[in-house]
């Protein structure tokens, strides 16, 4: 199923308890023959939003599923509207660490520079926000805010000020994470610290590659279901092949990380890098002549 390929009906079976899976809120009311499109759509139905919509193949779905999320993400930002010495107060949603501007991302540091709005305004994405006095965090003007993916930006007054929405993440690897919790939490990432990836030997004629496979959607699913947004991976295995795509099945962000030097003076450090990879439908559409 890559690609705009019509659906079989094995195909189309497939994608709808996928669809299922990445959002519980879609229901699947039925799949059918289209000859218009010569294969088989799947009918579904948006319970939050009230739409019907047709999935014809994968990449339709993928499409469709960004659409669902960022209306989700609408419904997300406010979290509560309190009066504080007489001044209303909007606290937004999630967990929020501010960065300092050397860790800021390059996109972020250039807009300023330009005194551009980086992302949407938090006014545009939930309008009730243009009626309080203030917005936490930063205690800033609610026009003065801007959301650019997991970044929160305070343009005024003087300095700008970053935030990073803390996201939870599971230790999908080998190792424990305890002695970095702090560092990972500096970075945006509130992570489990017990390894939760299988032990799986490569050599092992004890497992499948169809037994390493259903091992990892299992977990992944149980991670997910606990409301992980991430997971940390590490090694190059078939268990990080797998999971990476699995994850991002599951509308899970999947990470990377490193140990990096730094140098100051006499003195070095390290600290920790990370990357967040592709997700697989971004890989797509990044190599068109390969997935075609």
């Amino acid at each position: 199923m890559i690609g705009n390929t019509s659906l079989f009906k094995e195909d189309a079976e497939r994608l709808a308890l996928q669809i299922q899976d990445e959002e519980p809120s879609v229901e699947i009311r039925g799949i059918r023959m289209d000859p218009a499109v010569g294969g088989y759509v799947i009918e579904a139905f948006d319970t939050i939003s009230g739409d019907t919509f047709l999935v014809d193949d994968y990449q339709t779905w993928v499409e469709r599923r960004g659409e669902v999320y960022e209306s989700r993400a609408h419904d997300l930002v406010l979290e509560s509207v309190h009066t504080k010495h007489g001044k209303s107060v909007a606290k937004l949603k999630g967990e929020w660490v501010e960065i300092p501007a050397d860790d800021w991302p390059d996109h972020i540091c250039a807009l300023v520079e330009r005194l551009e709005r980086p992302g949407d305004a938090v006014t545009d994405i939930e309008p009730r926000l243009a009626d309080v006095d203030f917005v936490e965090p930063g205690h800033g003007a609610p026009d003065d805010y801007s959301v650019d993916g997991e970044y929160l930006v305070l343009m005024a007054p003087e300095p700008v000020r970053v935030w990073r929405r803390i996201t939870r993440m599971a230790n999908f690897t080998l190792v424990d994470q305890s002695q970095l919790v702090g560092e990972w939490r500096e970075l945006g990432f509130d992570i489990a610290p017990d390894p939760v990836a299988p032990m799986v030997e490569p050599a092992s004629s004890n497992w499948t590659e169809e037994g390493v496979l259903e091992e990892l959607h299992d977990r992944l699913m149980d991670i997910s279901e606990k409301g992980f947004e991430a997971i940390l991976l590490d090694g190059l295995t078939n268990v990080t092949a797998y999971a990476w795509f699995i994850a991002s099945m599951l509308g899970m962000k999947v990470v990377m990380s490193w140990e990096q030097s730094e140098e100051i003076g006499d003195a070095s450090s390290s600290r920790l890098g990370y990357r967040v990879m592709l997700h697989y439908s971004e890989v797509q559409q990044a190599l068109p002549d390969v997935t075609a």
